[in-house]
């Protein structure tokens, strides 16, 4: 973890390092990592757009739900949102259909509405899928292809999102398959 990473979510991660003890300027940090890495796994920030610009394959936690990265094959972790009167996570069908407002970053205080962080174990399963991915071990089944369809046709056509091609992880998408499924 480097430069201006929130380290705390992070640190359940097995192999997690910070490099929050290095001194120097954050930013001079993120971009010396970001040119030597085969990966990026980090928050939705500055640094994740020039692993992706770059070539190199990224998962991206705490992701706002507005935006991706530049390959299509990136995966984005959303930030989970919360009803802020009963503490219900809304699924990513239901914010993409119900809430398109949230999803352009409006009414999130009219709304009630609490953001969170994605959990270590989130970002690890996350994480399986991205070395997956790198390693050519990862397959797409016709049922999982169906999945990312359906979460396709969810996106709000002016959202940025929606033309960079970016998805949440399968794991995610497989939590709300009949949600996804029953949205056809």
């Amino acid at each position: 973890g480097a430069g201006e990473t929130d380290h705390a979510v992070f640190a359940g991660l097995p192999g997690y390092f910070s490099l929050a003890d290095i001194d120097l300027p954050p930013k001079l940090l993120n971009l010396f990592v970001l040119m030597h890495c085969a990966l990026y796994i980090g928050q939705a920030s500055g640094p994740n757009w020039m692993g992706s610009m770059v070539g190199y394959p990224s998962l991206v936690c705490d992701g706002v739900w507005y935006s991706g990265t530049f390959r299509p094959t990136d995966l984005i972790l959303y930030k989970p949102y919360y009803e802020g009167d009963t503490g219900r996570r809304l699924s990513v069908v239901e914010v993409f259909r119900d809430h398109t407002d949230l999803v352009f970053g409006y009414n999130y205080a009219w709304k009630r509405i609490e953001i969170g962080h994605n959990s270590s174990d989130e970002i690890l399963e996350g994480v399986k899928e991205t070395l997956a991915v790198l390693e050519g071990r990862f397959v797409l089944s016709d049922d999982d292809r169906r999945l990312c369809e359906r979460y396709a046709k969810l996106l709000p056509p002016r959202a940025i999102i929606a033309a960079q091609g970016n998805r949440p992880p399968l794991y995610v998408l497989r939590q709300h398959e009949k949600e996804l499924l029953d949205e056809a």
